[in-house]
């Protein structure tokens, strides 16, 4: 059964690709949670929609929710949790591996669903969010004048957001303590060719052994590459610039600590923190990594 769905046809078009994406996927998937949270979905769908408006073949489907053998005959049946299994049909992704994917019990669920979400759904939404948007302008512009004079925040989405903290690391438990910041030597320690997010390029390996690092180091000697500090970001904010207090570049936010992504909800000074990229390194690997130092001479550096 073919999908209609961008990620399906990347499995079924594009099998390198999708074989490229397994092992992030699987890497912190746990089958018993995973199982609860698909199941616990389901009845929520069937819960609140409209049975009598989905197909007879999904209706029949979801029918079967409140068995006892519905995990074992659909997900715990399907090729689709085992990693093993399943790279070893992409390898060798054939008309035949391709018709045994289709038969796959959660892929042609997922399938009825989808088909449901674009005949259905998807163009019932969309005209009521253009709608939506399209009223928006005179929504707020009713609001400026009701409330004349009156002081109003602003939408974050899409608005400038300005956040202040200073540099610093933090003890998120008992015996545990993060320094302020990491560098080149870090990246090199951790290397794990078998890992694509851990692989370091042999070309920073030899600058590494050669500590043929400009300007860009440290007292230390070594390479700065990232720093945490104690201001307050969300969603929206990977890519902000960091600025000190004389307004000069010195990171780029990318990230919260683990322990402070709760801070969205409630912000904790002792634990959460933001991760920027130093713009040394930013200034090391286009320099001396991508050998594109000219780009250098457009900008003003301050050491």
């Amino acid at each position: 059964m073919e999908s209609r769905s961008s990620n399906s046809k990347s499995v079924t078009n594009d099998p390198p690709k999708a074989k490229e994406s397994f092992s992030g996927y699987f890497k912190d998937y746990n089958q018993k949670t995973d199982e609860k949270v698909w199941l616990a979905l389901l009845k929520i769908f069937t819960d609140r929609m409209n049975l009598n408006s989905l197909s007879p073949e999904l209706k029949q489907s979801l029918a079967k929710l409140n068995s006892d053998r519905f995990l074992d005959k659909t997900y715990r049946k399907s090729i689709l949790k085992d990693s093993v299994e399943l790279t070893k049909l992409i390898a060798e992704f054939n008309p035949k591996a391709k018709a045994r994917l289709h038969k796959d019990p959660v892929y042609k669920l997922y399938t009825l669903l989808l088909d449901h979400y674009t005949s259905k759904v998807e163009q019932q939404y969309k005209r009521l969010f253009y709608a939506i948007d399209a009223n928006q302008r005179n929504y707020t512009a009713a609001l400026l004048e009701q409330h004349a004079g009156a002081q109003m925040l602003a939408d974050a989405n899409l608005t400038l957001r300005v956040a202040y903290g200073k540099i610093e690391g933090f003890k998120p438990a008992d015996g545990v303590s993060y320094s302020y910041s990491t560098t080149l030597k870090g990246i090199i320690e951790k290397d794990n060719p078998a890992i694509e997010d851990y692989h370091v390029p042999l070309k920073l390996k030899q600058l590494y052994q050669a500590k043929d690092f400009g300007p860009y180091a440290n007292q230390t000697g070594d390479v700065p590459v990232a720093f945490c500090a104690s201001n307050h970001t969300t969603g929206g904010n990977s890519g902000s610039p960091v600025v000190n207090g004389r307004g000069e570049l010195i990171g780029v936010n990318f990230d919260r600590c683990w322990e402070g992504t709760m801070s969205d909800l409630k912000y904790d000074p002792d634990q959460c923190r933001n991760i920027a990229l130093d713009i040394r390194y930013a200034l090391f690997v286009i320099d001396k990594f991508a050998g594109a130092g000219y780009l250098l001479k457009e900008m003003e550096i301050i050491q």
